[in-house]
């Protein structure tokens, strides 16, 4: 899934809205003795423990899980059960991102495969829509295997344009940005750790053109009245 947005404010490379959040910078090791290295990507760790008033909040997969677990159903005839979930995120620790990613290589997990023929039959489509100096937020990063094909259009044919990488794991998001965010010198990366009701808010007060990236199987993740209500 791919869509552009208008939204409300300016915005630099992290929006100011970001400010008081666990931030940091990152370059590539032959780099760091340079006092005067350019950064390669910046991270902000938006989880609830990196919060400027984490004891006031309690984590939303927290909320989820007691949530799913505490939850009455309605049952045909107007009677209720307890019908208990778990928050499919609990799946995506730094194991879990790992062996879906080897996952997707199998040639049983045909669907990459399909999205990768896609995107690259429709790269220059995609970034048609996408302007200069504008947004680009990809929901659940991954490995950016698949979302490298439109950042090399990016680099080339587009200036200014940011692109925004939100995952729940702080080393898979490093990893994934100390392996491109070098060869891309034209788009700027930020990587933002949190799930996707800790990062999204602090977007609206943005005025820069988004185009958010949902790609892959990701909607699935959600229950069906869930999906509605995200994209909603």
């Amino acid at each position: 899934m791919v869509a552009s947005i208008d939204c409300e404010t300016t915005t630099k490379i992290v929006p100011k809205s970001l400010s008081g959040y666990r931030e940091s910078s990152q370059s590539s090791e032959s780099s760091q003795n340079s006092v005067d290295a350019p950064r390669q990507y910046q991270f902000v760790d938006f989880r609830a423990a990196a919060s400027p008033d984490r004891q006031k909040r309690m984590p939303p997969i927290v909320e989820k899980i007691i949530t799913g677990l505490t939850t009455l159903s309605e049952l045909p005839g107007g009677s209720t059960t307890k019908h208990r979930t778990l928050p499919t995120l609990l799946l995506y620790d730094n194991a879990g991102l790992e062996l879906f990613d080897r996952i997707t290589y199998l040639p049983e997990y045909y669907l990459t495969d399909c999205e990768i023929d896609v995107l690259r039959t429709h790269t220059q489509s995609i970034v048609a829509q996408i302007p200069d100096n504008s947004d680009v937020i990809e929901l659940g990063c991954g490995s950016l295997r698949k979302t490298q094909i439109l950042l090399d259009a990016l680099n080339q044919q587009r200036s200014g344009v940011t692109y925004y990488a939100i995952d729940v794991m702080p080393q898979p998001l490093h990893d994934s940005m100390e392996s491109l965010a070098p060869k891309f010198a034209n788009v700027s990366f930020v990587a933002l750790c949190g799930t996707y009701d800790e990062v999204l808010t602090h977007f609206k007060k943005s005025t820069r053109r988004k185009t958010v990236l949902w790609l892959g199987s990701s909607i699935g993740n959600f229950a069906c009245d869930g999906a509605v209500q995200f994209i909603a």
